[in-house]
């Protein structure tokens, strides 16, 4: 059937608002969001890369580049600490500024890139990431590592008995011999994790809400991908991680894998500020819409997509009202929280309950066997591989929203089984101290210059673990063996062996716990992919950007209370103390920390149960009638126009340019025809062609 000017005209033209063709409206979206030269575009013509699977590739790489960055960071935290003479208190403070600024910034970040342009405002945020991780080389520059310091056996030997060296020089061993250059050093680090903690909120709320505008129906594997990519970068920033320890290299920032991440992540923020506002396949898509809908004389046209976002207040007090969101975004962000928070303290809880040492290594390049095969390992990639499936079976079998709830239910009721089974059961033995609840001097180790804030690195020397070797009177460690020998404190045999008395009883309990962390990073990955999902489909499309920003504000929130509460109890539950600080927990902090994330983790099932009535009917996949532009063809007779057009998801701007065109000659013959005046040269009962439209 063709559609005559008379069909497009209500029979009361005056009453009538007229027909507006909505491509004109968009003349702002079809722009390159990095105008620094303009020319670049026409010279290279970019217009053929803004397609979005070339977005989600050039997206996929950031997230990777994202992750191997702040691994690598992490993973040397303890030398560049140490390197500095920087407290882990400092550390905390970090943790502190990711938590409030994700917490404080979260919303208005997120509304505001949204508002004014996504691709430019994502690549900005990762231009100036790139920039602070640069500014590290500054200090490193002024005061070079010292191979020593990433020396595994060197380590070791500062856990030793020295009996050679006066009280006064272990005393001034870590003098600051350049206090401005170390002042300089907390600048750079609290700058980069400011930026740092701003791009990973851009990355996951405008980068993802921009792939989800432009491929609604699969974007599911899509986001999927970009959260597998970041997985990914993790392992290789792991790896990369361990060449200092490796090659006991002398540099941490300064060295070619610094610089060579840090010159990606600009390379990367330049690529994404060049995409436009908004694609050219949905700009088309949202233009041919509108005008189908007045073409069927369907007055009351959806626009939800095509308007801008309101104000900030507004948008707030809209997505409180949206009880599907408020309680899924509170689900998800409790179990994340429990379980990063968990993360966080797991190494202090391992410590208490299997005895497990404390070294100044972060990286994991010197942590045992089981650990390397899991957590170093396997974590990652299991992630990424859960991320990956999950988003494929989302997107080909397509369940139900009260499905994807449902296996949610499941996955946290495994969770919290696998926390249960192991945490109360304990194994341990007490170790042999001076002093009942702090470190001290025992008649064998009077002699010894042992440091009384040292770390935990228990030995066992004839049957009874002593905190470290230098407590045990032990003044030699063998590389090869893996022993330390010539212990004062032993009676007979004077060689010890570097881990608890009590390892061969723990062993199978901590091989059940390492399998039940992997496993549950894994299994909660799924969770995220089908929690993000509803959270994008139950909201207004121009507020999905501010709904994952909600997300992310709530999640800091409840993990700064979380991590205030815990610090708390950790100072309440203090086993053995050193001289500044607490240095081994008791019982009952592994027990309050176990009770609390089982107690989140249970809340989380109550309220997903209570989800699961909210969210049936929720419809998940279907966009609109018109799911592509080639669907046009089902709603005229003739579509000659339209394959002559070619119009396809991946349109160029040049053919939007011409399709602007005929709809402004197609208005124009509307004017006339409203004053009874043929258009000129053209019959005035000509059939308007679908190119008009």
């Amino acid at each position: 059937m063709m559609v005559h000017p008379s069909e497009l005209l209500r029979s009361n033209s005056e009453r009538d608002p007229g027909f507006t063709a909505p491509l004109a409206d968009y003349g702002d979206e079809i722009d390159c969001g990095c105008m620094i030269l303009p020319c670049l575009t026409d010279r290279l013509k970019l217009q053929r890369y803004a397609k979005p699977e070339f977005f989600v590739g050039v997206l996929c790489f950031a997230h990777f580049i994202h992750g191997a960055l702040a691994q690598y960071f992490n993973g040397t935290l303890s030398l560049w600490c140490s390197h500095y003479h920087i407290s882990e208190s400092f550390i905390d403070i970090l943790s502190y500024i990711n938590d409030i600024l994700i917490g404080a910034v979260a919303l208005g970040w997120s509304h505001w890139g949204n508002k004014n342009h996504r691709p430019k405002w994502l690549g900005t945020l990762i231009i100036y990431l790139a920039v602070a991780a640069f500014s590290l080389i500054i200090p490193e520059i002024y005061q070079p590592f010292k191979s020593e310091e990433t020396n595994i056996t060197s380590i070791q030997d500062e856990m030793l008995c020295k009996q050679d060296l006066n009280k006064d020089s272990v005393d001034n061993f870590a003098v600051n011999n350049n206090a401005n250059n170390e002042i300089t050093a907390y600048i750079c680090f609290i700058v980069y994790q400011m930026a740092y903690s701003l791009c990973t909120i851009s990355l996951l709320t405008h980068g993802i809400t921009y792939i989800d505008d432009h491929l609604f129906a699969t974007s599911a594997k899509h986001i999927a991908l970009l959260l597998a990519a970041r997985s990914v970068g993790n392992q290789a920033g792991l790896y990369a991680s361990w060449i200092p320890y490796i090659f006991h290299h002398q540099n941490i920032f300064v060295s070619p894998v610094w610089l060579t991440i840090s010159a990606l992540t600009f390379v990367i923020g330049i690529l994404v500020s060049l995409f436009p506002r908004m694609l050219p396949n949905l700009l088309l898509k949202k233009s041919v819409m509108s005008l189908l809908n007045i073409a069927k004389r369907n007055s009351n046209v959806d626009n939800d997509n095509m308007q801008h976002t309101d104000g900030f207040f507004n948008s707030i007090r809209r997505l409180l009202k949206n009880k599907t969101l408020v309680l899924n975004v509170l689900i998800i962000a409790l179990m994340e929280a429990a379980l990063t928070s968990f993360a966080a303290l797991e190494k202090y809880f391992n410590q208490t309950k299997y005895h497990m040492p404390k070294t100044k290594d972060l990286s994991g390049y010197s942590d045992p066997m089981l650990v390397q095969l899991t957590t170093n390992l396997l974590k990652h990639p299991m992630i990424a591989t859960c991320y990956g499936i999950t988003g494929l079976v989302i997107v080909y079998t397509k369940p139900k929203s009260t499905s994807l709830v449902k296996w949610n239910i499941i996955v946290f009721t495994v969770v919290l089984l696998g926390f249960a089974s192991t945490g109360f059961i304990n194994c341990s033995t007490d170790i042999k101290t001076h002093y009942s609840d702090r470190l001290g001097y025992s008649h064998c180790t009077l002699n010894c210059l042992c440091t009384l804030d040292a770390y935990f690195q228990p030995v066992c020397l004839n049957g009874e673990t002593y905190f470290s070797p230098c407590l045990a009177g032990c003044t030699q460690f063998n590389a090869n063996l893996k022993l330390y020998d010539n212990c004062q404190c032993g009676n007979g045999n004077n060689t010890a062996l570097p881990a608890s008395c009590d390892q061969e009883k723990c062993n199978i309990l901590w091989v059940i716990e390492q399998v039940n962390s992997v496993t549950s990073s894994g299994l909660f990955a799924s969770t995220f992919i089908s929690t993000l999902l509803i959270t994008l489909r139950c909201i207004s499309s121009r507020d999905k950007a501010l709904a994952t920003g909600f997300y992310f504000a709530v999640l800091g929130h409840i993990s700064l209370i979380l991590r205030t509460l815990y610090s708390i109890a950790a100072n309440n539950f203090c086993g053995i103390r050193g001289e500044k600080r607490c240095l081994f927990y008791s019982d009952l902090f592994t027990r309050f920390l176990l009770s609390s994330t089982l107690a989140l983790i249970g809340l989380a099932i109550v309220l997903s149960i209570v989800l699961v009535f909210f969210v049936d009917g929720l419809e998940l996949y279907q966009d609109s009638p018109l799911e592509s532009i080639s669907d046009m063809a089902s709603i005229f007779e003739d579509n000659s126009s339209i394959n002559r057009y070619g119009a396809s998801p991946g349109q160029s701007l040049d053919d939007l340019n011409q399709t602007q065109a005929s709809v402004n000659r197609g208005e124009e013959e509307r004017t006339l025809l409203e004053n009874n005046v043929p258009p000129s040269g053209t019959n005035a009962n000509r059939n308007v062609t679908e190119t008009e439209l």
